[in-house]
């Protein structure tokens, strides 16, 4: 079975305006895309110093040493009679 002209026509119609929506579709999920990967600057978080002032927290400068307690000897008083 054959199609006739205006089938064809009718067809090359409707396959143009699939291509067309196909692309406005995909420029639209590309600027959608642009915009979510652009992030607004993230607010460093601040450490309060207790002294007037804050800290601005440096997460390279994380110091991973164990803390050492020195022992010291306890050294009683005996009182003069």
């Amino acid at each position: 079975e054959t199609l006739t002209p205006e089938q064809l026509e009718r067809i090359e119609r409707n396959r143009q305006r699939a291509l067309q929506l196909r692309a406005s579709s995909t420029k639209i999920y590309e600027s959608q895309h642009q915009i979510t990967t652009t992030s607004a600057p993230t607010r460093k978080q601040q450490i309060d110093s207790h002294a007037g002032f804050f800290l601005d927290e440096d997460s390279t400068s994380i110091d991973n040493r164990p803390v050492v307690y020195e022992t010291i000897p306890i050294i009683h008083q005996t009182k003069p009679d």
